[in-house]
């Protein structure tokens, strides 16, 4: 078997196969794991790498969890809220460090899911853009827009 049919393979095991894209997320290394679909515009972040202050939510995505996994290769983690009970959450990095949250509340039907970003952050239509530009979407793809985005 030659090197890039070992490769291949490797791949193949770690995930099934679906929307392609090409390599180059960072590893576990440092901090950031790759996603089951790579891709080179954004990376997964582990929670020791998690940046405190995601908390400002920019939009509110038409995508459940489920979806969005099978959509980017985001994969999600289970938590729990004092006050409103269990969430999903996933935190991805683009760019030079710039980080989104990914939240939805188990207990809250009706909504998607939000996309948080650092309570510090002036430039929110930017930070949209990028985020879209990050995951290839449209705003049609948002149920909800922070109005300092728009």
């Amino acid at each position: 078997m030659s090197k890039s049919e070992n490769i291949q393979s490797q791949k193949t095991k770690r995930a099934p196969a679906r929307a392609s894209s090409a390599s180059g997320t960072r590893t576990a290394s440092s901090g950031l794991s790759q996603s089951s679909i790579d891709n080179p515009k954004f990376s997964l972040v582990s929670k020791p790498r998690v940046k405190h202050g995601l908390v400002q939510i920019l939009a509110v995505l038409r995508l459940k969890p489920v979806a969005i996994r099978s959509k980017f290769g985001i994969d999600f983690k289970k938590a729990q809220d004092d006050e409103l009970g269990q969430f999903d959450w996933s935190v991805i990095e683009i760019g030079k460090g710039q980080q989104f949250g990914f939240r939805r509340f188990s207990a809250i039907q009706s909504q998607g899911t939000e996309v948080l970003i650092d309570e510090r952050t002036s430039d929110l239509a930017k930070a949209l853009r990028e985020f879209q530009d990050a995951l290839e979407i449209s705003k049609s793809e948002f149920t909800w827009i922070n109005q300092g985005a728009l």
